[in-house]
């Protein structure tokens, strides 16, 4: 894999953040952000989980072909007359959690993704932030 722009996302309490951006392989930067994520681990309190996933993206067509080429890296492709998909993989390092009975709750996480553009890392500090969001304050925002 390429050396491409990659950012760490910190998400804590419902607040999310681009904490660092940097140049690199993802699986490297995926291991280097764990390291980091296991110094600050209670073990005593919590576990220690790294989640691999897909972020689906859409896109109205037409794009650049600047575009095309960082996104073709996704799989991207057409789903409709004027749209387009991709899937960016995306990690969820989570170091600080608790199961209350039947529920799994996730307080701080890190999320490691390959940074695309502006518009994209705003839905991806949204979504990083939704991980780790208060039950009631998820439910006040879905009202």
């Amino acid at each position: 894999m390429a050396e491409e722009s990659v950012l760490i996302i910190t998400s804590e309490k419902g607040k999310a953040s681009v904490e660092e951006e940097v140049k690199g392989k993802l699986h490297e930067v995926v291991r280097k952000a764990a390291r980091k994520a296991l110094e600050l681990w209670d073990l005593t309190k919590s576990d220690f989980i790294i989640i691999r996933d897909k972020y689906p993206v859409e896109l109205k067509l037409p794009i650049t072909k600047e575009e095309y080429e960082i996104y073709s890296k996704y799989n991207l492709r057409r789903a409709g007359p004027r749209v387009a998909t991709f899937d960016l993989p995306v990690y969820i390092i989570s170091y600080d959690n608790e199961w209350i009975h039947e529920n799994y709750k996730d307080y701080r996480v890190l999320v490691v993704v390959p940074k695309v553009d502006e518009k994209i890392t705003e839905e991806l500090i949204n979504w990083a932030a939704e991980i780790t969001l208060e039950e009631a304050e998820f439910e006040e925002e879905n009202y």
